[in-house]
């Protein structure tokens, strides 16, 4: 096994340890504000490691909130779905640094991109591994697949909330939104999209 290979291993092997610990012997203990606030410093974790990303967990998670009660989502999965939206790039600790903060996306090799593109399915594992966290998994395994009638409505709500919030943060919403149009029925679920442009306004970025 290569070098690599072992601190990938070893850095999903710590992430997954940690989870669990505060799963098992913290989250029962825990209401449920308090279980938020643990899974908001997840994320912050992965903010934290990827520069340029500061403040945009909170931003998909608001957003998702906004479209699920705009699609009459129950109070279950919306909470489910913030839960899975905070925790969606959790993989990404487990991805080298250098390939996230020092090398251009538009530079990637071939299989650079693939490695990249494992977090999704390295954070619904890690998820995997925590009971009282499994059913998030499904959510986040399938928010970047093809569109399809098995494709879950959180994923497909995160999957057009974070391609929003991501595109809006570099390039500007007005951007932001022409790409969720240009990519609705193909992409992305019609419905949702059309949710999503009826709590943005306009004139603004993303819900806060």
């Amino acid at each position: 096994m290569s070098l690599g290979a072992v601190l990938v291993l070893g850095a999903v092997l710590a992430c997954s340890g940690l989870m669990l610990w505060i799963a098992l012997r913290i989250l029962p203990r825990r209401q449920a504000d308090q279980q938020l606030s643990l899974l908001k410093v997840f994320g912050s974790a992965v903010e934290l490691r990827c520069p340029g990303r500061e403040g945009l967990t909170d931003r998909v998670a608001a957003l998702c909130i906004a479209v699920g009660k705009d699609m009459g989502l129950p109070k279950r999965n919306l909470r489910q779905m913030e839960d899975a939206a905070r925790l969606r790039d959790i993989g990404l600790c487990a991805i080298p640094w250098k390939l996230i903060n020092e090398r251009d996306s538009n530079d990637w090799t071939p299989a650079e991109r693939a490695t990249f593109a494992k977090h999704t399915e390295v954070s619904a594992a890690m998820l995997e591994l925590v009971p009282t966290l499994r059913g998030l998994a499904p959510i986040i395994r399938h928010r970047h697949g093809a569109l399809n009638q098995e494709m879950p409505v959180e994923s497909r709500i995160i999957a057009v909330a974070e391609a929003y919030v991501e595109r809006a943060s570099q390039q500007g919403h007005l951007v932001a939104r022409t790409y969720l149009v240009e990519e609705k029925g193909s992409t992305f679920d019609p419905r949702v999209v059309e949710a999503c442009l009826r709590v943005l306004p306009s004139d603004r970025g993303p819900v806060r």
